[in-house]
């Protein structure tokens, strides 16, 4: 009785046990729901309800995975830099191995996002390229979007501006599709930076403009800025110095000083250099130092600074500033020279992407062939055993009719031999009465003997026979048999 009751006790808690991981298992997949669900449009949301989940509660790969993609897809959307691939690396993991194609593809496009971040843009590209082989399996233009995006700005870095542009143009067209306005006009404005890099000004102009109108139409001051902005730059590069004193009148409008970027401030210098307007030229350039953050910005600065203090008598530091913006200059074209490694990378992730897709394109036709073939082996057997059945049926229902004609012919032989052979006696023979009135048949057994029991039955009612015996006129290779009532 005590060994039961402990059974019981065992049994009851292993079942609460069960009952409880269950219900936290629930609970953490509600959770990663409902964070999922806070994405897009509520971010900071999503990330403060995924710092709540207990690392201890993620038991499964599947659960760890889902919610290393959601918090780093929760940090990117918070302007959160993650540098670190150990999180992320977790469900790219998972997810290659898996038919999940969308989270797939997240992963993947936030890998190459957390590579970006750290600067790394050779392995950026080679996710981002691993996310655009599924592509067409995700169909969600937001996300096609984002990718090309990406991929626009990593070629941008490396000066590879046509494939940049088109990166660019594949993904306005996207967010287009989409009805994502606002990221569309940003990839006008990126391919209109583009075409004024490839000194295509005509459609850099056609872009602004474009950027522009439809940015007046939604009120996005922050586009307006940077698309008057960007005219601005364009118009002094061009020598148009009115129509940018103009644009840049326009763009006071919009901003204050914390808005202007340095390359901006740069332009600006250089306008008010055309116009001998020097101190709001160095007021610029100073202010241009304030923000400046690439080397490219450094490297404007310096070139318009030296070409101030030329004009301003003041050679000794005009050459030190050209010496300083040559040198940063020297290490751009450096990073430059990089292009080509990046073309080669690009190429062989191709390659060997394209070797993959052979691959498994490879083994879907051996398991269809595979299937076509098992299938088609049945198929012939199928027809083979059907083809027997009928053959059998056909030879038995011939049988059928052979005996059904041998019948009949016995029957036909059954009516000719009671005509021919069998003679009934009169009394006077056996000097009997009417009533006992004795038919007597005298049969050849021997020519006749496969139809006895018919004939007896078609002549009449019969309660005995005996065998009478042997008549002397009668050969004696010959049986006769006596029939009475």
């Amino acid at each position: 009785m005590h060994s039961m009751k402990t059974h019981i006790l065992l049994s009851l808690i292993f079942l609460f046990g069960l009952l409880s991981g269950c219900a936290e298992h629930s609970a953490l997949q509600t959770t990663l729901d409902k964070a999922e669900a806070l994405m897009e449009n509520h971010p900071d949301s999503a990330h403060s309800l995924l710092q709540t989940i207990d690392s201890e509660a993620l038991r499964t790969r599947g659960g760890r995975a889902r919610y290393a993609l959601l918090y780093t897809q929760a940090q990117d959307k918070n302007y959160i830099d993650e540098t670190c691939d150990s999180l992320i690396s977790v469900a790219a993991e998972y997810y290659r191995q898996t038919d999940d194609v969308r989270r797939k593809f997240l992963s993947y496009y936030y890998m190459g996002r957390v590579y970006t971040n750290a600067g790394d843009y050779l392995n950026a590209t080679s996710y981002y390229m691993e996310a655009e082989q599924w592509v067409d399996g995700v169909a969600d233009d937001y996300l096609t979007g984002l990718l090309y995006s990406e991929l626009g700005r990593i070629y941008r870095l490396y000066y590879d501006y046509p494939k940049s542009f088109d990166a660019y143009q594949r993904s306005a067209e996207c967010y287009d599709r989409s009805g994502k306005i606002r990221h569309r006009n940003y990839m006008w404005l990126n391919m209109g930076d583009v075409c004024r890099n490839l000194n295509d000004y005509d459609e850099s102009k056609r872009l602004f403009s474009l950027t522009l109108h439809s940015a007046k139409e939604i009120n996005d001051t922050t586009l307006i800025r940077m698309s008057l902005g960007s005219m601005v730059m364009q118009c002094i590069e061009q020598k148009e110095m009115n129509k940018a004193d103009s644009l840049y009148r326009e763009l006071k409008l919009y901003m204050d000083d914390r808005h202007a970027s340095s390359a901006l401030y740069g332009r600006l210098a250089q306008m008010y250099i055309s116009a001998g307007n020097f101190v709001q030229a160095e007021n610029c350039i100073d202010k241009g130092w304030d923000r400046a953050s690439t080397r490219s910005d450094s490297i404007s600065l310096y070139i318009v600074s030296s070409e101030l203090y030329n004009l301003t008598y003041n050679g000794k530091i005009a050459y030190k500033e050209l010496r300083k913006g040559l040198t940063l200059q020297t290490k751009e074209a450096h990073q430059s020279l990089q292009q080509p490694i990046l073309t080669i990378q690009r190429d062989y992730l191709l390659e060997k992407l394209k070797s993959e897709s052979y691959r498994l394109y490879l083994e879907r036709l051996l398991r269809i062939i595979s299937v076509l073939f098992l299938f088609s082996l049945l198929l012939i057997m199928a027809v083979a055993f059907y083809r027997k059945l009928k053959k059998k049926k056909a030879v038995i229902d011939k049988l059928g009719k052979e005996k059904e004609q041998v019948e009949n012919e016995k029957r036909s032989l059954l009516q000719h031999q009671t005509t021919n052979f069998f003679y009934i006696y009169s009394a006077d023979v056996y000097k009997a009465s009417l009533r006992e009135f004795t038919y007597v048949c005298f049969v050849s057994i021997y020519e006749c003997e496969y139809v006895f029991n018919d004939i007896i039955g078609v002549l009449c009612p019969i309660k005995s026979a005996k065998v009478l015996g042997s008549i002397p006129y009668v050969s004696i290779n010959e049986q006769y048999v006596c029939l009475s009532a």
